[in-house]
């Protein structure tokens, strides 16, 4: 008898086209499980847009693991533990001032990345507001962001950037590229979008963030901020958020001290 298992993904479709988005990302997880004994892959978009993966076959164990592993899973606040990696998406940036919210449970709630966890791991603790590390960070709605448990208490969550994730950014600095971040389009609808306005010669490469989030990575002699007006109207309604090293470099060294120099 065939076997069953179920796996909330970490990974959200929303927006226009929602059937031929989730079909497209069907595809993409049969290319991964090609090789192992499966009898169907089912997909559903369902509550604040998670995707529900149903596994049938011999090997549904083994590819549910390998689902979890390369998507991350969602789970209720109550299962989480203090100390664990979470995959969440930033959520409701008109809530920032206190920190960043990420979208990362079952439940209708939000963890928290609190300011001075902010400061602490992206900008060397810079007394820095947290709407402005935000637009340095280029960061947009629903985009995912890699946060670890802190504190798990009374239904609430304070979580701080995962040191891999903050370990990206910083790659990102080093490389000293611009980064034009897209969210609510998949890789193959941004390429259409920079075939039609002529700019795909200003972008190294497409990095994928999620399934419909992506960093653009510019040219050397290309702007992030100079895209935005011309690649904007053909991705209508997406979020776009413009990650600069010159200027997070340049407004962290004219920053006033830092945090524990404050504190």
């Amino acid at each position: 008898m065939a076997l069953v298992q179920r796996v909330l993904l970490a990974e959200k479709i929303y927006g226009r086209s929602l059937d031929r988005r989730l079909e497209e990302f069907g595809w993409e997880i049969m290319s991964q499980i090609e090789e192992m004994d499966v009898e169907g892959l089912d997909l559903d978009v369902v509550d604040k847009d998670w995707v529900l993966a149903t596994v049938e076959g011999r090997d549904e164990v083994a590819v549910a693991n390998l689902l979890r592993l390369r998507y991350g899973e969602v789970k209720s606040m109550e299962e989480v533990s203090e100390g664990e990696e979470l995959r969440g998406f930033i959520t409701d940036l008109g809530r920032v001032g206190y920190g960043v919210y990420v979208d990362a449970f079952v439940e209708d709630k939000d963890a928290l990345v609190p300011l001075y966890e902010l400061r602490r791991s992206l900008v060397g603790g810079k007394r820095l507001p947290a709407r402005l590390i935000a637009r340095l960070f280029g960061f947009v709605e629903r985009m995912p962001l890699r946060i670890v448990v802190e504190r798990r208490k009374n239904g609430t969550v304070d979580a701080s950037i995962a040191p891999r994730q903050a370990a990206e950014f910083q790659r990102w600095i080093r490389r000293g590229l611009d980064v034009l971040v897209v969210s609510g389009y998949t890789a193959r609808e941004i390429r259409r979008a920079l075939r039609k306005t002529g700019h795909a010669v200003d972008v190294i490469r497409i990095e994928r963030l999620a399934f419909l989030c992506h960093a653009l990575v510019c040219k050397a002699d290309t702007q992030a901020r100079g895209l935005v007006p011309a690649v904007g109207p053909h991705l209508p309604g997406a979020p776009l958020g413009v990650f600069s090293p010159r200027e997070i470099r340049r407004t962290i060294s004219q920053a006033d001290g830092s945090q524990e120099e404050a504190e």
